[in-house]
């Protein structure tokens, strides 16, 4: 399968035309624009080759998160038994994934391992139960389906005209120990995002951490120091004042 099929059909030739693709199409493409604008148009990337395969690094950004990527690596090979090696485009060339976002990790991974489009050399940056167990609730029956984030990439690279060969100026030579130190771990990459959010949200909520204290802005902007006491698994609150500090009184 080629970029291109995916995107028109992720399930292959061979099923049914998917009937929501336009709607699909439409949503990813505002959605992407809007983080293009977001993003000010520069979305990081790195190109690789090797003799006859093509790679390419996008750190696709997160649409809830600001300054929060996730990595997604695009490989580009000739398939056998036709011309595309030949060709001075991509876009018949067969295509395989990686991508460290949620949505491919919990629902599609195990299934793009299953039919052959997921990136070898990655596996060692993927969730190893992800890999081993397909998606029972998600995706009980192992499809190919869309992903976002493959979306996003795409998009991308038809915006930089990067299925021409002609545009890939300078790529880096490829070798798999290349992933060792610019990609992260789907695990380590789910946990950021966790911690992330959670950040996100208490920022969100007027919380701010200081040391062991948290100021809160009131509605007529306020701030009030809210301290928290940790006693073991416990934690004792004062939302109204902090303690005035009363010293003994000397005995006579």
């Amino acid at each position: 399968m080629n970029y291109d099929e995916y995107i028109k059909n992720p399930m292959g030739s061979g099923s049914s035309v998917m009937t929501n693709r336009s709607i699909y199409d439409q949503l990813y493409r505002g959605k992407w624009d809007n983080l293009l604008v977001r993003e000010n148009g520069k979305i990081q990337y790195v190109l690789y080759c090797n003799k006859t395969d093509y790679y390419i690094h996008f750190k696709i950004p997160c649409e809830t998160l600001t300054k929060f990527y996730y990595d997604v690596v695009v490989r580009l090979f000739p398939n056998k038994g036709n011309r595309s090696k030949a060709l001075g485009s991509l876009r018949e060339y067969d295509v395989q994934f990686y991508s460290n976002d949620p949505n491919f990790v919990y629902t599609f991974a195990h299934a793009f391992k299953t039919h052959d489009m997921f990136i070898k050399d990655l596996e060692f940056k993927m969730s190893k139960l992800a890999l081993k167990k397909k998606a029972e609730i998600k995706n009980p029956n192992d499809e190919i389906g869309y992903v976002k984030s493959l979306y996003f990439a795409y998009l991308e690279m038809q915006r930089l005209d990067l299925f021409n060969k002609a545009k890939w100026i300078n790529p880096a030579s490829y070798k798999s120990s290349v992933w060792k130190n610019t990609v992260m771990h789907a695990d380590d990459k789910i946990s950021e995002q966790h911690k992330s959010t959670s950040l996100s949200k208490k920022s969100k909520s007027g919380i701010e951490d200081v040391s062991d204290e948290k100021v809160k802005t009131d509605t007529k902007g306020v701030k009030k120091v809210i301290k928290d006491y940790g006693i073991g698994h416990f934690k004792k609150t004062d939302y109204n004042k902090i303690s005035k500090v009363v010293k003994p009184k000397k005995p006579k």
